[in-house]
């Protein structure tokens, strides 16, 4: 066989070293391409200020929380009597129902709860009241300028010295509220909550039924994305509609 001239080899070579550099800088049918451009995660995190939030509307009269479970426990004993040593209009020993329903739409807040409320006078010697107890379990939605929530919420309240001349009276109970929020904010994921406030030496007067002092204890948790995390609240009842809420060292105010 004879040798190709040595000429001719150089150009095939050439034009099969062409062919290899071009078939490697296309792209082959069904191959995909690397998109390296960074992506951006949606932050599914619950902030600590979320939290505060949720918190505080659990309290909040704005929201129908703490506050107004506690309003209408002692409008009911105005009601009924109940402070008076003489004329009260309730029996003693005797669980009342107060079954009601509340609505109401002002500068951004909003709330719809049906609730299903009792009441219990308890009576020490010569029949003068010692104890008022006042239960509610209610169901419902609120929303605020930063979140919207739907959720059920229950109080167990025990007011003491209701029989006393003084124009305040002292309680201790739990509330509890659980439910799920829709944050308004760009970016953020809804999550459900769970929130129980543990109340101690509160002071409320007995006609404006504002919580005057005391404090409360709340265990929170919420959960999104399959994640769960805790906290602990520590809210002090400062006077003047007003109350604070600490959770890791930073507190936040909170309008009753």
């Amino acid at each position: 066989m004879k040798n190709l001239p040595l000429e001719k080899l150089k150009r095939t070579a050439i034009a099969v070293f062409a062919i290899c550099l071009l078939a490697s800088s296309c792209k082959k049918d069904g191959e995909t391409t690397v998109d390296e451009t960074p992506t951006t995660t949606p932050n599914t995190a619950v902030t600590t200020q979320q939290v505060a939030d949720v918190t505080s509307n659990a309290v909040a009269s704005a929201s129908y929380g703490l506050q107004s479970s506690v309003a209408k426990a002692l409008q009911t004993a105005v009601d009924n009597k109940i402070y008076s040593t003489t004329t009260q209009a309730t029996t003693c020993g005797i669980t009342i129902s107060n079954n009601y329903s509340v609505a109401q739409a002002t500068n951004g807040y909003s709330y719809k709860y049906t609730v299903a409320g009792t009441y219990k006078l308890t009576c020490g010697n010569a029949g003068a009241p010692s104890t008022y107890n006042y239960t509610s379990s209610m169901e419902g939605s609120y929303e605020t300028p930063k979140l919207s929530s739907t959720d059920k919420a229950e109080a167990e309240l025990a007011f003491e010295s209701i029989a006393s001349s003084s124009t305040d009276v002292a309680g201790s109970g739990t509330y509890t509220r659980n439910g799920s929020q829709i944050p308004k904010e760009q970016g953020k994921t809804a999550f459900t909550s769970k929130i129980q406030i543990k109340l101690s030496n509160l002071v409320m007067n007995k006609n404006t039924a504002v919580i005057l002092s005391g404090t409360g204890t709340a265990t929170i948790s919420t959960t999104t994305a399959g994640v769960t995390k805790n906290y602990t609240g520590e809210i002090t009842f400062k006077g003047n509609g007003l109350a604070v809420l600490v959770i890791d060292g930073v507190s936040y105010n909170i309008t009753l």
